[in-house]
């Protein structure tokens, strides 16, 4: 888990972070209980910028759900491919930038024409896009274990990210239901960064 002073650190992250990284995501990733994934979801998606979104996904309405969920989709499709094609890469990762637009692409096509998705079958596509999305934007460093600190001391938000994608990355695999809430969170937060 991550150092508890990056949390204990008023300079570094808002209580809701706080409450988000250290209460919400553990209990998210643990429980079994309908009630305790959906409070923590709302958290999550509280931290992450828009739990009016995640009210809607999670509601018993499933026309509406899946309307929100698509969406959701194109929102992050387009902003991912936007932050991918206006991220400066050396020569050497040029072919990444390209493949990562692609794999974003497929990704997405999945969630706006499949009636049937397979949420656990998705998410490791997912963080892997995730990852190497990080990957343009951050190089190598990504893979370190001083990586953490330095997401929150740039950007709190994007700390709790990048924290989140990896606990999720850990905690693979994880029930049908969680895994489709763990892709949408991300997406949620992608889509308004």
């Amino acid at each position: 888990m991550l150092d508890s002073v990056i949390f204990n650190n008023n300079y570094f992250a808002s209580p809701l972070i706080k409450a988000a990284a250290q209460q919400a995501l553990p209990l998210f990733i643990s429980t079994d209980s309908v009630a305790e994934v959906q409070e923590a979801v709302k958290t999550i998606a509280e931290a992450f910028g828009d739990v009016n979104v995640f009210l809607t996904i999670i509601a018993e309405d499933n026309i509406k759900s899946h309307e929100a969920e698509k969406k959701l989709t194109l929102s992050f499709q387009k902003n991912i491919r936007l932050l991918v094609q206006k991220t400066w890469v050396e020569k050497s990762n040029e072919d990444l930038k390209e493949e990562i637009q692609y794999r974003i692409d497929d990704f997405c096509k999945v969630f706006l024409e499949d009636d049937e998705i397979n949420y656990q079958e998705l998410l490791p596509i997912c963080l892997s896009i995730l990852h190497d999305t990080v990957l343009l934007l951050f190089g190598s460093m990504i893979d370190t274990d001083m990586f953490f600190e330095y997401a929150f001391r740039i950007d709190p938000d994007f700390g709790l990210f990048w924290y989140y994608v990896e606990e999720i990355r850990k905690a693979h695999p994880l029930s049908e239901e969680k895994s489709r809430f763990g892709m949408l969170l991300a997406m949620l937060f992608l889509s308004n960064f």
